[in-house]
């Protein structure tokens, strides 16, 4: 399952509906198999009404290991290299490294796609699937409104009777 939060970072409340839904499909599809949720944030839970450590408490409650990666460069050079962010800046570190430790998950850091990717690869060692899970890609087109208008002007255009044009 894939899933975008929003604007705001609500880490809580984001293992708090993931737990809920792992729990329906265990019910649904009476599964036995262990549960896992991986969680990829770039920042700190500033939004939300449960807190980070009593939702990781309701996924060990309920048996789900929580892996947690934190994800985010370590900081920029600033302007003309005179101001520089500070390190790991925004992103939680101890907290994601609690929530881990609390459901018997792995804490991970990674500061570009390239480590994010072998992260993925080491995950899918430490919790291999029987099966493949669908792939799937947030997806909206919205092509078909400028296209439908372009056509439509060029139908005006080509069908409008020319008058007036003198040579």
């Amino acid at each position: 399952m894939v899933a975008l939060a929003g604007r705001e970072t609500a880490i809580g409340d984001a293992i708090a509906i993931a737990v809920k839904r792992l729990r329906q499909q265990q019910e649904v599809e009476s599964a036995t198999g262990e549960q896992v949720i991986i969680l990829l944030t770039d920042g700190v839970s500033n939004a939300g009404s449960l807190s980070p450590v009593r939702a990781a408490a309701l996924a060990a409650a309920a048996s789900i290991r929580i892996h947690t990666i934190a994800f985010g460069g370590d900081g920029g050079d600033g302007i003309f290299g005179i101001f520089r962010a500070p390190a790991n800046a925004g992103i939680d570190e101890a907290g994601l490294r609690s929530i881990a430790e609390q459901t018997g998950g792995s804490y991970f850091r990674a500061r570009d796609t390239a480590e994010l990717a072998e992260i993925y690869a080491q995950l899918d060692r430490i919790e291999p699937a029987a099966q493949a899970g669908a792939m799937e890609r947030p997806r909206s087109e919205h092509y078909p409104f400028p296209l439908a208008a372009a056509v439509l002007l060029m139908l005006v255009a080509v069908l409008w009777p020319r008058r007036g044009y003198r040579s």
